[in-house]
């Protein structure tokens, strides 16, 4: 079992044990899973009022931020699917140990685990939010972040649009008369899915749709 950051160590019952100096004083906790002891952790530091004086950890700045803004709940999803992509040996690595060499090799390792150019890009968004945290709080005092980007995504393959002839091949071979109404719908007004769904009777009228 890999060894836990500075601050975190694993109790004989598995769970993590989580502490902090604020204001001269210990405040401890335990939680199920490092990420939760994290987040434990940088709850009472926000509670407190204070900020750590050592400079944290990737992990720790990142659970600080999350904790420290008002987010909807699919923002916090999506920040924390792209968290798990990072690797835990950058998560434990101090702020100010994060240069633009680090950050390229962190681009370069994530492409050879095959890690999406989408979920690189969600996870560049997470880390420069963190990083401008990072700053003002004087952890460190430039970001990598704004420099050193995922690559972009390819460029899609050219799109061959069906001819007719395809078109209505496929609305004749509908399995239900269902899909075959909405692809013929689809097919001669361009409208999308969820328009499509969308219509009321009062949208019909004699010459087509209102």
């Amino acid at each position: 079992m890999p060894a836990l950051p500075e601050g975190f160590r694993r109790l004989p019952s598995g769970r993590v044990q989580w502490r902090v100096m604020i204001n001269h004083r210990r405040i401890s906790g335990t939680a199920d899973t490092l990420t939760d002891a994290r987040r434990q952790r940088s709850q009472a530091i926000l509670d407190a009022g204070s900020r750590p004086t050592d400079t944290p950890t990737v992990g720790d700045a990142i659970a600080i931020y999350t904790s420290s803004v008002e987010q909807s709940a699919a923002t916090g999803v999506t920040q924390a699917w792209a968290l798990a992509k990072l690797p835990v040996v950058f998560l434990d690595r101090p702020v100010d140990d994060v240069d633009a060499t680090v950050a390229a090799a962190l681009w370069r390792q994530l492409d050879a685990q095959g890690v999406s150019r989408h979920a690189q890009r969600k996870a560049a968004n997470l880390l420069g939010r963190t990083w401008r945290m990072a700053i003002e709080w004087g952890w460190t005092t430039n970001s990598p972040w704004l420099a050193v980007k995922p690559k972009n995504p390819p460029p899609p393959d050219a799109i061959h649009p069906p001819t007719p002839a395809q078109v209505v091949a496929v609305i004749a071979n509908a399995p239900t008369t269902d899909l075959g109404d909405y692809w013929t719908l689809s097919s001669r007004t361009g409208a999308r899915t969820g328009e499509i769904a969308a219509l009321q009777w009062d949208d019909v009228l004699p010459g087509g749709l209102a």
